[in-house]
């Protein structure tokens, strides 16, 4: 089975989520929410939510893509269940040397 997912990060928020990853620290939780507004006749909202959490000797990274709302203020918001769903597990050890990899450009 073969799924695709993507999501934007923001240079501020990638760096907070691998140095934290880089740094191994205990307990980190990210959520983030974001999307691509509706283009009416054309696409509806898509909702995408990345979740990274690191739990003892495990990092899990999670991203989720499907049917959106668009909120008076214009954020997306998920509106279901997402239509795919893509989970990626890493030992620690692994999720540091990829954060500091990437910290390293």
């Amino acid at each position: 089975m073969e799924s695709y997912a993507h999501h934007f990060v923001d240079l501020a928020d990638a760096r907070i989520i691998f140095s934290a990853l880089k740094n191994g620290k205990p307990g980190f939780n990210y959520k983030e929410y974001k999307g691509t507004p509706p283009q009416p006749g054309k696409r509806p909202a898509v909702s995408r939510v990345l979740s990274v959490a690191v739990k003892g000797e495990n990092v899990y990274l999670e991203l989720k893509s499907g049917p959106g709302k668009l909120t008076a203020t214009g954020a997306i918001t998920p509106d279901g269940q997402p239509q795919v769903a893509v989970n990626v597990g890493f030992k620690l050890y692994e999720a540091q040397r990829l954060a500091a990899t990437v910290l390293a450009r």
